[in-house]
């Protein structure tokens, strides 16, 4: 796994807002939310914890959550055994499937985090191979179908995270699951700098606001064929300003 940056990239800034601003990261998910006509009773946050790993492999010391199994601890037997159950006949490439940047549970529903720093970002590419590439498209046209949406293999392409995950959360709603993916856009969030001699510089910048975001996502809906899809039960968007830039 890729290591976290100091002062820059989407693991830090999340952590960050995790850590340090967690009202505004907590209100700013909420307003989200109410934006698109969600109404929140229960406005109490449950985040999960992550699970700790080897410190010779990663400079944390942490591992996100992978896969669905820490639902065990956190659902009903029955529903966690109907879940697993539907998804090992999926096929073989459902062991730890999805790495997970962050996931709460907020007012009954499951909130599986993805943070973004920069717009490159958006792009992903599916590492299966073989028999599993078509055991996912099946997986995916599966689980999509019931929200009119026809899947093709570009669904397997240059936007294969997000296809994934509005796929996993369609299939978790129709096993019982209330869930979502929420993707966090974090603002002028990728400015990677350097302590030189007496002051700090900018050494890349790829950080980028909300139009540049948009943008991106735009075009990830339309390689995906979905820009029309109303996607509103599987996923939200919503974005923070990682550096004000009225603060001296």
């Amino acid at each position: 796994m890729a290591q976290m940056g100091l002062g820059y990239g989407s693991e830090f800034q999340l952590l960050r807002f995790m850590g340090r601003h967690r009202h505004e990261l907590e209100r700013t998910i909420i307003d989200a939310l109410q934006e698109k006509q969600q109404t929140i009773n229960d406005k109490n946050f449950d985040w999960l914890d992550f699970e700790y790993s080897d410190i010779n492999k990663v400079i944390t010391g942490d591992r996100e959550l992978c896969g669905l199994s820490f639902l065990e601890k956190k659902i009903d037997k029955g529903l966690y055994d109907k879940i697993t159950s539907a998804l090992q006949k999926a096929g073989s490439f459902i062991s730890n499937w999805q790495h997970w940047d962050a996931v709460f549970v907020l007012d009954d529903c499951f909130y599986f985090v993805e943070a973004k720093a920069y717009p490159g970002e958006l792009h992903s590419t599916n590492d299966h191979g073989g028999s599993s590439e078509e055991e996912i498209l099946n997986f995916m046209k599966e689980n999509m179908q019931p929200y009119g949406i026809e899947v093709d293999e570009n669904w397997l392409g240059s936007y294969y995270q997000f296809a994934n995950r509005i796929s996993m959360m369609a299939f978790l709603n129709q096993n019982g699951l209330n869930a979502k993916a929420i993707y966090i856009y974090f603002e002028n969030g990728y400015n990677k700098r350097q302590v030189i001699r007496q002051g700090i510089e900018s050494v890349s910048d790829k950080g980028a606001g909300k139009m540049e975001f948009d943008e991106a996502i735009q075009k990830e809906l339309s390689h995906l064929n979905i820009e029309k899809a109303n996607l509103s039960e599987l996923v939200v968007h919503t974005y923070i300003n990682a550096t004000p830039k009225d603060i001296k």
